[in-house]
């Protein structure tokens, strides 16, 4: 079982609602959250496959999941079914880009923090 910090598990529910352009259920909290929205997601991405996949595709490429990956799980090569395999891939993706965007955000307060001290000539060489 997969678990992350709450704030975490927050900013990449919110990621996914706006990268599908619907609300995540508030109720994909807690114990077993990683399965539930994976369970959740995966009804949307089957759904997506059926009716829009022009669509779905349109998500992967601008979530920059692995076209291998990506590939190899709409080719039916992986150990779950389809729509199970992107929905892992998409929430990895997720939660890469929630951990990728706090770090720089980290680094950049502290470049800030850095710049109003009286370390301003070290900002300056970097």
């Amino acid at each position: 079982m997969k678990k992350y910090a709450p704030q975490i598990w927050q900013q990449t529910k919110s990621l996914i609602s706006q990268d599908f352009d619907i609300t995540v259920p508030v109720s994909l909290d807690g114990k077993n959250a990683y399965e539930q929205l994976k369970e959740w997601l995966s009804n949307i991405i089957n759904e997506k496959i059926r009716y829009d996949l022009e669509g779905l595709l349109n998500i992967l490429y601008r979530l920059d999941i692995a076209e291998k990956r990506a590939m190899a799980a709409l080719n039916n090569e992986t150990p779950e079914p389809v729509h199970y395999a992107l929905a892992d891939l998409i929430i990895e993706r997720e939660i890469q880009k929630v951990h990728t965007r706090n770090w720089y955000k980290q680094r950049q307060n502290h470049f800030m923090e850095l710049s109003t001290d009286a370390n301003y000539e070290e900002v300056e060489r970097w």
